[in-house]
């Protein structure tokens, strides 16, 4: 008989989780890089980063056993903290 300290308590690998996370690490970096030029020249851009960004979160919560990196993607998002979310949201 499996106790209870048999069960798994985080999600299993996902190798789209994998992806989804380098991808929106590089295009989150890229769009960083050109902070300097004026928002309006990549509104665009950084909109698509935040709608791929939320899409994410999304997909974490609906992951079974994934509380922990969903929290993870919370804080990297959120428009008011010091992460990647706030940053877009300072830049605008």
């Amino acid at each position: 008989m499996l106790g209870w300290g048999c069960s798994p308590t985080i999600a299993p690998f996902s190798s789209r989780a994998y992806e989804l996370a380098v991808d929106l690490k590089v295009d989150a970096l890229r769009t960083i890089q050109r902070a300097e030029d004026p928002f309006s020249q990549h509104a665009n851009r950084v909109e698509s980063l935040q709608t791929r960004l939320l899409k994410a979160v999304e997909y974490a919560r609906g992951r079974p056993n994934n509380s922990i990196t969903t929290r993870q993607w919370e804080i990297m998002t959120d428009p008011g903290g010091y992460m990647v979310g706030g940053f877009l949201q300072r830049w605008e």
